[in-house]
């Protein structure tokens, strides 16, 4: 999809690394913070849906593809083109967020 994609920039959004995250159908989608799991589509399905955290995928099934990933969407968009939005979940430490910003 984004190397079919028309878009002029490319936003990646490393929030949801920090939260679980459901599969269903050999696809994988955002929690939106556990939300999801409050809801009926959860609830009606949940023996189908299994939850992730990215964070804790062992290394041997992703690292390899970093380079290969970066590359890619290089040659798809311009490096300025390309915005990393990083932010820290609640969950965060609120003492590390005082010193941040000083």
């Amino acid at each position: 999809m984004l190397l079919d994609g028309q878009a002029e920039f490319l936003v990646i959004d490393l929030y949801d690394f920090q939260n679980d995250a459901a599969y269903y159908n050999n696809a994988s989608f955002s929690t939106c913070a556990h939300e999801f799991f409050n809801k009926g589509a959860y609830k009606s399905y949940h023996e189908e849906i299994g939850v992730f955290n990215f964070m804790k995928t062992p290394t041997f099934m992703w690292y390899g593809y970093v380079d290969l990933f970066f590359q890619k969407i290089i040659d798809k968009y311009d490096s300025k083109n390309i915005i990393l939005d990083r932010f820290f979940s609640v969950t965060r430490s609120l003492s590390h967020l005082k010193y941040r910003n000083k």
